[in-house]
């Protein structure tokens, strides 16, 4: 029989299942948990406990058993996924069945996204015959999108038989055979040996996970805990699907469910009333705060600051206290970060695998394996010169290097013969005809076994702890070079595991590409140096706060697409094609089931605290705060957003480097020069950029310089020129001045720059082809193929040219573009049928070579300023222009501030159409939603979309622009006091939270150390 317990937030029945449990012969019992953690904590109350997929496991087993039908459960990895499917491609690709994803087939990415898409139909329980009756009866689909429907739909087929084929199983697999072995084994009459099952710390259940719940119900007694209120719908979104579902078969009981003890009044306010339609607000205390920081640096350090203060001082325990973030590895630095404050902290000192000394050395014998001629002889003085042949080969790597200096090699044989002949090491000569007899192609598995082979020749793990034993390298750098053996060991003998029910295992490969797959799967690993400290300080992910308690929390990222992270599922189908698909019995998760989901972990969050709940977040150019921040302010008469910063005088110093930084401020010379010397100096380059002295900072007082700086500036300015003078003024000095470039992260996919060019290219296409018309939702299907094929030509046209590159990202990155276009236009269509707005424009230049001037007097100067509108509509005799941004959107707190593009198109629209300019906005293509319009009062009710109509005044209040007179007399008051400043030349940094991270500037303007006495702006207003 199933039985559902709902457990309101704040709640917790996992003690009664305990006592239940415990009530009972240990072998007839079973406690299913969410988590490894939760298992755990179970087994140590000396219950059995499991994981879910333990669970399926076991049900299989046993069935099997009782059936006597000898089912081998033989579950694979993820890479073997990937490398079933690759073969499945391959095969498909070859047979000229993959005309929709041809392209793709091939790339590592794109294989990954198939996997995650298998997973995800298969988890739904859908047979490939459903999935083929769902693709047959969807309407409305393109040619082009029924193909990949078809492609989809025979990919799945094709994995499952291959599964079936061969007896093997992935997880959905696993979770299908153990619910037909249930079935089976219910129809013959038996049942499995538990009487008793308890489920816990569970939000959801998947359609397979459900199928096994209901079959064991009828066979035992399964009790299942659920996180679920009736009254607070928007709260418990993630867990509406799995209640509904459970409720048609189960009995709802009524055991009492526990809150958590002593826990503070605002804290209980917020369990009972976030996303409670009958709140209202309440008096704040103590045990709730907010804070806003700079940066995710302080951000950290002004918890960590905090913890290390109360620490001190002996008033709560480090494992009293949890530090919460959504993603882990988004605050990967936090373990360094505990390091420098001395806090203990309940986490694994761990490092990567693959940037390990060992595995380094392991990928040189590879390649100098797999190359030739020159390169060959360059591999192997690469080889020869690690630090670890210290260790290994006893070598001096200074005679290697000073050979390689002063001779010219070609020949690797020649080079190893000098080595020889000057070091005298017979270990290398050992290990050179090892390498020597590695073949150029073989299978995974022989390539596996000579790699392990030749890490055992070099005996690094005996060798390293007789140099420890010696006092000759640390305890860290003997484990890390234990360790690293021993996961090198232990991948050489899994990847033939990966590789052996696929093509590859049968088929040979070169040493390049052993190396090459070899170096992917190290690049997933990592080891432990060091055991988790059960005392320390808990760093947790939201994810897995299952009935976690502790008395204060600190959740950091309290930020837009952070917490709540936006997951954008698999681009295979976007959210609007999943909203079909479920209607076709097809439910695949989306970006909406993402955001129910983060709500319950943000709640789970809050409800661990029982003395006090800290929220943290910093806003920057890319994401504002989290909505849940406003949410928890909305719960309270009189909570505000405390601003914080973790600037410190030198006496209060908390950590080594805090202190530095404090009398480097402080100009403390002499106390910097015991530190160490080296800081004096950088210390006194920093005070008089403090300072401003002549010279520093950008503050050129030379009449002459002035004068040519003047010259360079010239009287020509587009938007963004003047942007950036009203932003940082350093930054405009280094940019348009001395004319450096901003840094460009290296990467093959498009850079931001690219792929808005691509976008407005294909837009101005689209538009100019239906100037004057009104797109209905009639016409969707065939404006999306037309939009389509525009995509596709220009993309091609990008191509052609070198405008883009086309290397293995660059095929994901296209269709994710496609998506976009395809959201825009499902807004664009919205648009049009709203309002009387059509657009009669595209791409209208002013202020260039062969078009009208646009000039301004100010100030007895005259400037000229030019720029491109991307798009202008007309309703009427008024006019409406529109600039696309594939980033993210100016406030409209910054129009005619740090915003000027929009308000200088404004102008210059009208003086190019007549003067009736209604008014003008950004339509974000990453949202497909118009958003910060401004609009004169006069017309604010003319457009379907919301509009603003105000400008900061000479004393920074928002005020209503009247007219075009207005606006024109704000921005000369504006450029004006601009154009004095550069006169004058002041080029100060002016840095903030907002500086761009490859900012031509950033290495020079120190803008860290700046920062001293910048005044925050106050949240709360």
């Amino acid at each position: 029989m199933l039985h559902l317990l709902c457990v309101p937030s704040g709640c917790t029945v996992t003690d009664v299942f305990y006592q239940k449990a415990l009530q009972q012969k240990f072998e007839e019992t079973v406690l299913v948990a969410s988590s490894e953690a939760l298992v755990g904590k179970t087994r140590m109350q000396g219950i059995r406990a499991v994981t879910f997929d333990a669970l399926a496991n076991a049900v299989a087993e046993q069935c099997s058993a009782q059936l006597r039908d000898r089912l081998v459960v033989r579950r694979i990895s993820r890479k073997a996924q990937e490398l079933i499917l690759q073969d499945i491609l391959d095969r498909l690709l070859e047979k000229g069945r993959l005309p929709y994803f041809g392209r793709l087939a091939g790339k590592k990415g794109f294989v990954q996204s198939v996997a995650s898409m298998m997973e995800q139909i298969g988890s739904c329980g859908a047979t490939a015959e459903e999935i083929d009756t769902a693709f047959a009866h969807w309407d409305g689909r393109s040619p082009a999108y029924r193909q990949k429907d078809r492609e989809i739909a025979e990919i799945y087929r094709e994995y499952l038989a291959y599964l079936i084929q061969n007896n093997i199983y992935d997880m959905a697999g696993l979770y299908r055979v153990a619910a037909e072995e249930l079935a089976a084994l219910r129809k013959a009459g038996g049942a499995v040996t538990w009487k008793t099952l308890y489920f816990t710390g569970f939000y959801r259940f998947d359609a397979l996970q459900l199928t096994i719940i209901r079959l064991l119900s009828q066979t035992c007694d399964v009790w299942i805990a659920l996180p679920y209120e009736s009254g607070r719908p928007e709260l418990y979104g993630a867990v509406e699907f799995t209640y509904g579902d459970l409720m048609q078969y189960a009995k709802q009981e009524r055991l009492p469910a526990v809150p958590v003890s002593g826990r503070a009044a605002s804290l209980r306010h917020i369990v009972r009333n976030l996303r409670n339609p009958g709140m209202k607000p309440a008096p704040a205390d103590p045990g709730i705060e907010i804070w806003q920081l700079p940066d995710e640096n302080e951000e950290m350090r002004a918890v960590l600051r905090e913890i290390k203060q109360q620490l001190r001082g002996q008033t709560i325990k480090p494992s009293e206290i949890a530090v919460v973030v959504r993603r882990m590895e988004e605050y990967s630095g936090i373990r360094d970060l505990c390091d420098e404050y001395g806090i203990p902290i309940q986490a694994e000192d761990s490092a990567a695998l693959a940037a390990s000394p060992v595995f380094r050395f392991v990928a040189a014998i590879l390649e100098t394996a797999s190359l030739y001629g020159r390169e060959k002889a360059e591999s192997w003085i690469g080889f020869l010169t690690q630090p670890l042949q210290k260790i290994v080969l006893e070598l001096s790597t200074e005679t290697v290097i000073q050979l390689a200096e002063t001779n010219y090699y070609t020949d690797y044989r020649k080079f190893l013969a000098d080595v020889l002949e000057k070091t005298g090491r017979e270990g290398l000569r050992q290990l050179w005809q090892e390498i020597e007899a590695i073949p150029a192609e073989t299978t995974i598995q022989d390539y596996c076994d000579i790699t392990g082979r030749l890490l055992s020749l070099t005996e690094i793990p005996e060798k390293a702890g007789r140099l420890y034993r010696e006092g000759q390298i640390t305890l860290a750098g003997f484990k890390n070079m234990v360790c690293a053996c021993r996961e090198i060991f232990s991948l050489l003998q899994k990847m033939p595991q990966d590789y052996r029910f696929c093509r590859s295992a049968r088929q040979t490969t070169d040493c390049a590409g052993f190396a090459e797959a070899l170096a992917d799967a190290a690049g997933k690993m990592s080891f432990s140096l060091q055991p988790e400290n059960r005392e320390g300080i808990a760093f947790l992910s939201a994810v897995n706060l299952e009935d976690a308690v502790f008395k204060q929390i600190y959740v950091l990222g309290l930020r837009e697409n952070e917490f709540p992270f936006y997951k954008d599922e698999n681009w295979i189908y976007d959210d609007r094609e999943r909203t079909d698909l479920a209607v076709l019995g097809i439910t695949l998760p989306s970006s909406a089931d993402g955001y129910g989901e983060d709500i319950h972990f943000f709640m789970n969050a809050c409800a661990a605290a029982t003395e006090r709940l800290v929220l943290t977040f910093y806003a920057d150019e890319e994401h504002n705060a989290s909505p849940y921040i406003a949410e928890i302010l909305s719960l309270f008469t009189d909570l505000k957003v405390q601003v914080k910063t973790t600037e410190t005088a030198a006496a209060d110093s908390l950590s080594r480097e805090e202190l530095e930084l404090a009398l480097a401020r402080d100009g403390q010379t002499e106390a910097l020069k015991k530190l160490e010397p080296g800081l004096a100096e950088s210390a006194g380059s920093d005070r008089k950029r403090l300072q401003k002295a002549a010279g520093w900072n950008g503050n050129p007082d030379d009449a002459t310089l002035l004068q040519r700086i003047s010259r360079q500036i010239g009287d020509r300015f587009s938007a963004s020129k003047l942007e950036t003078y009203r932003s940082c003024p350093f930054q405009f000095l280094v940019t348009y001045v001395w004319q450096q470039k901003a840094a460009e992260a290296a990467g093959e996919d498009m850079d931001p720059m690219q792929r808005g060019s691509l976008l407005h290219r294909v837009l101005e296409k689209f538009i100019g082809r239906h100037l004057g018309e009104k797109l209905l939702q009639a016409q969707h299907a065939e404006l999306q193929q037309e939009l389509d094929e525009i995509f596709d030509t220009v993309c091609q046209e990008y191509a052609d040219k070198g405008w883009l590159y086309p290397g293995d990202f660059w095929q994901h990155d296209k269709e994710q573009q496609r998506i976009l276009l395809q959201r825009w236009l499902r807004s664009e269509i919205a648009y049009s049928e709203q309002g009387e707005w059509r657009p009669v424009s595209t791409e209208q230049s002013f202020g260039k070579k062969g078009k009208e001037e646009f000039t301004l007097d100010i100030n007895g100067r005259r400037i000229y300023l030019n720029g491109k509108i991307d798009r202008i509509d007309r309703a009427g005799d008024a006019y409406f222009i529109t600039d696309y941004k594939s980033g993210d959107t100016p406030n409209k707190k910054a129009f005619a501030d740090t915003d000027l593009q929009l308000p200088l198109y404004l102008l210059a629209a009208a003086m190019q159409n007549g003067g009736n300019v209604a008014g003008g906005g950004y339509y974000s293509l990453k949202d497909a939603e118009r958003k910060e319009s401004f609009m004169f009062p006069a017309a604010a009710d003319t457009v379907p979309w919301k509009t603003f109509s105000e400008a900061k005044d000479e004393n920074g209040t928002a005020t209503a622009v009247t007219d075009m007179e207005d606006l024109q007399a704000t921005l000369q008051r504006v450029l004006g006091d601009m154009l004095d400043h550069m006169r004058e030349g002041d080029f100060s940094p002016t840095p903030s939270k907002d500086c761009e991270r490859n900012c031509p500037a950033a290495e020079i303007c120190r803008f860290r150390v700046l920062t001293r006495n910048r005044e925050e702006e106050d949240p709360n207003g």
